[in-house]
């Protein structure tokens, strides 16, 4: 029976260390949630500001492409005018 007892003796200590680990990762986990959370704003933030960068120059390429169409019409037309005279 003493024999036992002795075993059973560290078993308390050893419980509180664990308790104390589990707190501890805990704590961790949780504060590594916040940082997840934190970063998937900011990265949700950031995507919907590239999007909007990118439609703009999508916009404003396809109106350089009209002009730069309008362009060379007007050249063609001058060249064309030009060889007729």
């Amino acid at each position: 029976m003493q024999c036992q007892l002795r075993e059973l003796e560290p078993l308390p200590e050893l419980l509180r260390s664990c308790e104390l680990r589990l707190q501890q990762t805990t704590d961790e986990l949780n504060q590594f949630k916040q940082f997840h959370d934190r970063d998937m704003t900011l990265i949700n933030d950031l995507t919907a500001k590239v999007t909007v960068a990118i439609l703009i120059v999508n916009y404003r390429l396809s109106k350089a492409v009209c002009i730069l169409a309008e362009i060379y019409s007007e050249f063609k037309c001058i060249m064309k005018h030009t060889n007729t005279h």
